[in-house]
């Protein structure tokens, strides 16, 4: 569409709204499914390609890797071309790489079963940013500011929840790639039930190329202030529950005990997503959450290195998971819809922001993942992860704890308005 278009209003019908909402949400479970197909079950994974517990976690790197240029191809296509054209982008390419995961359960040679996983997680990884990045776009474009906390998180959860599924479910069958399965059903309904409505963008995201945009963005102060913090509580988060298995077997911890421990983990944040989103968008204070759940994290983070190699204490890790859980994940949606606001007062659209936020937090991943398995000892022990993951979430929280209150998206708000009846900033503002 030309620059000088409007979008057409959201659809009145809340049901529309909302079905789009639980498509991103069923969306992004489907990735993590894919994503935590092999290493919940760490050891079983190695038997069964016969390889070592290094190439199982590079399977997984891919998918990461991948994630960064795909965020890129999002960011252009959600600005420029809208919602709807980035999903269905995204959702080919999640098609393909589910069915090349699914496809090596029919190969018998080792090395071709490799091969296909790498190269579906790769596609799988790619697809990620188009699902992502539209979460807070839709919610901007179709929902009330006061109400877009919520809906942020009802479709971003998908991805933690698809990884407490597949803790869950895979060490229960085993590679049996029913999560595969599953994948490949969930795509295939996607064309059939996006709504043209989602074909809108907005009209002054599309006048702003790329590269602007993005230049931009780098050179935001408060953006950083937000997104370093949820980078590194989210990549930390992504390898815990990747890592969880290997770091807890050694003290004698089942892949059920640890599946049990991971399932908590992400629901625990589930739960607490949609208690601080709804605070967050009562109150406004969305800086002020985010500063005390960065504390909390930490403190919980300590809590588990303390205790991790302990054995059989399995209720106390389990609550300890709990906490992590309700203070990474819990404050997803309030870091996304604050940051979305932080740049969209500078004329950056979600696209480039969610972009350069999520593939900061996957390049990490990657990053955690390389140094994770250089401290794995001769007798695959992980001793020293818990005490990074602290130290990393310690550093990490600072940029928020130091993030102006002045600037909470209550003044935001305040500023937005101001700008819009074209009246003088107040000073001190």
């Amino acid at each position: 569409m030309s620059s000088s278009e409007a979008p057409p209003p959201p659809p009145s019908n809340p049901l529309i709204r909302w079905s789009q909402v639980f498509l991103l949400f069923v969306l992004n479970i489907s990735c993590s499914l894919i994503w935590l197909i092999y290493t919940p079950v760490a050891d079983a994974s190695t038997s069964y390609f016969s390889t070592s517990l290094t190439t199982i976690n590079w399977i997984n790197n891919v998918y990461i890797l991948s994630f960064l240029p795909g965020s890129i191809c999002s960011a252009i296509l959600l600005d420029s071309y809208g919602i709807r054209k980035t999903v269905l982008f995204g959702s080919f390419f999640q098609f393909v790489g589910a069915g090349l995961c699914y496809g090596g359960s029919f190969i018998s040679n080792p090395t071709g079963k490799i091969v296909l996983a790498f190269i579906g997680e790769a596609f799988a990884g790619f697809s990620q940013p188009s699902f992502l990045d539209a979460c807070p776009k839709l919610s901007t474009i179709w929902f009330a500011p006061e109400e877009r906390a919520i809906p942020t998180a009802c479709s971003t959860i998908g991805n933690p929840i698809g990884g407490a599924v597949a803790f869950l479910l895979v060490p229960a069958i085993l590679l049996g790639y029913t999560c595969g399965t599953f994948a490949l059903f969930a795509i295939s309904a996607v064309a059939c039930i996006e709504p043209k409505q989602l074909a809108s963008v907005q009209a002054k995201d599309a006048e702003v190329s790329f590269k602007t945009a993005f230049m931009k963005c780098v050179k935001l102060r408060l953006f950083w202030q937000l997104a370093a913090t949820m980078a590194i509580g989210t990549a930390v988060f992504s390898n815990i529950t990747s890592y969880l298995n290997q770091i807890m077997s050694p003290y004698g911890y089942s892949a059920d005990d640890t599946g049990t421990m991971g399932a908590v983990l992400v629901f625990s944040g589930v739960i607490a997503t949609f208690m601080f989103g709804y605070l967050a968008d009562r109150s406004r204070r969305h800086a002020l959450i985010l500063k005390l759940n960065s504390s909390f994290m930490v403190v919980s983070y300590l809590f588990f290195a303390l205790i991790f190699n302990r054995p059989n204490i399995l209720p106390v890790l389990v609550v300890s998971c709990f906490f992590i859980g309700v203070f990474t994940v819990g404050s997803l949606p309030v870091f996304l819809d604050m940051i979305v606001a932080v740049t969209r007062k500078d004329g950056v659209g979600e696209g480039v922001s969610m972009a350069l936020l999520w593939g900061t937090a996957q390049l990490l991943v990657v990053i955690f993942s390389v140094i994770w398995d250089r401290t794995r000892t001769v007798d695959q022990e992980y001793p020293a992860v818990p005490w990074i993951v602290f130290g990393s979430c310690l550093v990490g929280a600072i940029p928020t704890l130091l993030y102006p209150l002045r600037s909470d998206m209550r003044e935001l708000e305040v500023l937005e308005k101001l700008a819009q009846q074209d009246v003088k900033r107040p000073e001190g503002l």
